[in-house]
């Protein structure tokens, strides 16, 4: 069995049942409960060659989705779930869902390489959310002009290409070389783009470390394999399953229809097209016996730590695993 990372996929189980705040009185400042953000990540990192420059029309038309980081084998699915794949649509509205997420554009080697991710409520207004292969793929930091591009369509960017400043990815993820898919999480601290902070520009989405099966949430990404060419924003909603492929896991998933490319696009609830969502997970992976159904990490504990962590800005520590 092979797990197909790079996928939207995400679930949402088994995290902590807190409430979470109804979008009509969301203010998107705060949905963190305080004793969650303590603790600190240990693999924040500079971006090479930090240029949104380099991010042409033509190159971005032509980025490719990021590849699959790992595969398993000898795990029997459940079958009820081989049926429930939602298929993708195709996001019309306007308003803070369209222009707060896009996509992500990076360099690896030779290859040129794109995931997607969404602008998340923070201190420091610079922040954004995607899975940890879409930031240092198989727990390495070699990635070069990461960009995101937030309401990106057709090769166009309405709202600018925000280049990242310093990324981070958990330290269960960088230490098992991206082996960990319940790591598969990272943030990008990006730079201002003409004095201004991107919340400022597009606003941003809550976060919140909650859920349980059986809750609606809603799936966003660019996915960019075929039939689909990465130009336009997808979505799929229905509800939070538990991984029935490894039920001692702590991953969710939700029926979709969506590819590679859509890696790291948000999991939302309380969504309103024109106020945005509550981020609760992101795309992170597939199993191949699991066709149109994506999966994603727990938001716990350590996820809350890690997105704590980004809020003050400091000096980043090269990790030396590259």
């Amino acid at each position: 069995m092979r797990y197909r990372l790079g996928l939207a996929a995400f679930l949402i189980t088994g995290l902590t049942a807190l409430p979470i705040t109804p979008i009509a009185a969301f203010d998107h400042q705060n949905v963190v409960p305080e004793e969650h953000i303590t603790g600190s990540a240990a693999h924040t990192f500079a971006v090479a060659q930090s240029s949104s420059d380099y991010w042409t029309s033509t190159r971005m038309q032509a980025a490719t989705p990021v590849p699959a980081p790992s595969t398993y084998r000898g795990l029997n699915p459940n079958k009820s779930l081989l049926l429930a794949g939602a298929k993708a649509s195709r996001w019309t509205a306007d308003g803070a869902v369209t222009k707060t997420i896009g996509r992500v554009f990076f360099s690896i080697g030779s290859d040129d390489v794109t995931c997607s991710a969404s602008v998340v409520t923070a201190a420091i207004a610079d922040l954004v959310v995607t899975a940890a292969h879409c930031v240092a793929p198989e727990g390495r930091t070699r990635v070069r002009n990461w960009t995101f591009v937030p309401g990106y369509k057709d090769g166009v960017t309405p709202y600018g290409k925000w280049a990242a400043r310093e990324l981070t990815a958990t330290p269960g993820w960088m230490n098992s070389r991206g082996e960990d898919l319940s790591e598969d999480v990272g943030f990008a601290r990006l730079r201002t783009l003409g004095g201004r902070h991107i919340a400022d520009v597009v606003g941003s989405n809550g976060i919140a470390f909650n859920g349980e099966v059986g809750n609606s949430v809603s799936a966003f990404g660019y996915p960019a394999a075929s039939p689909f060419d990465g130009s336009s924003l997808y979505f799929c909603s229905g509800q939070i399953r538990s991984d029935s492929v490894e039920p001692t896991r702590t991953d969710l998933g939700l029926g979709c229809t969506m590819n590679q490319g859509s890696s790291g696009g948000p999991w939302m609830v309380n969504v309103s097209p024109e106020l945005g969502g509550v981020i609760v997970s992101v795309n992170s992976f597939g199993y191949d016996e699991l066709p149109n159904v994506l999966f994603g990490p727990r938001f716990g504990a350590n996820i809350a730590a890690l997105y704590a962590s980004m809020q003050v800005p400091a000096a980043p520590a090269v990790n030396p695993a590259t």
